[in-house]
């Protein structure tokens, strides 16, 4: 397209990606914000990629062991994650009860969820 642009030209509307992040607003392809880790606002940077209330984040090696993947993770019973949807790179890998505590039930978003056995 050559700039300016007619009055009758039709531009394009910014798609969203349905899962991750388009950087270039539609010039690049979209990239994933990694395993399990949810997109939404305005999916244009990795500051769109959010980690949800009770899950963790992980970096997973690769196949090919050269490229690390970020992944949310649910977090098991017996450890506590996010308290509220955050986004990934402010998050943190699911955190382990105390000794002799332990959660009700998986994906427990609370420190204080942590109980005695």
């Amino acid at each position: 397209l050559k700039y300016p642009l007619p009055a009758d030209t039709a531009v394009p509307a910014v798609e969203l990606c349905s899962s991750g992040y388009n950087p270039g607003w539609n010039r690049r392809a979209c990239t994933p914000c990694g395993v399990n880790i949810t997109s939404r606002n305005n999916r244009t940077s990795a500051w769109d990629c959010f980690v949800l209330k009770g899950q963790g984040l992980q970096i997973l090696s690769t196949a090919d062991g050269t490229t690390p993947v970020r992944a949310a993770i649910d977090c098991w019973a017996g450890s506590t994650g996010m308290a509220q949807d955050t986004v990934m790179f402010e998050a943190r890998p699911c955190d382990t009860c105390p000794r002799f505590m332990t959660t009700e039930q998986p994906q427990s978003s609370s420190r204080s969820d942590c109980k005695a056995l």
